[in-house]
């Protein structure tokens, strides 16, 4: 995910065990604040995420790159170097 302007909030959960009781909360495992220009990334291994624009008045927009995991490594290095030739 790279931001592109204002800022979002990324909350990553861990993944609640097969068996535990899903009817509480989820555990935080971090919450991050990213900004422009930021380049995020998350994958199954690391946790569930919620992303989320904390303000109320300022518009807040990213731009988000599925793949499958054996693919991530050359997206993440994609990502970058659009961040580094097309700087918001």
């Amino acid at each position: 995910m790279k931001i592109l302007a204002g800022t979002l909030q990324e909350t990553i959960y861990n993944v609640p065990d097969q068996g535990s009781d899903l009817a509480g909360p989820l555990e935080i495992k971090s919450d991050t604040r990213h900004t422009m220009n930021d380049v995020a990334y998350i994958s199954d291994d690391i946790g569930l995420h919620r992303v989320y624009n904390p303000s109320s008045d300022q518009v807040a927009v990213s731009l988000h790159c599925k793949c499958w995991s054996q693919d991530w490594n050359w997206i993440w290095v994609l990502m970058c170097f659009i961040s580094s030739i097309y700087p918001t």
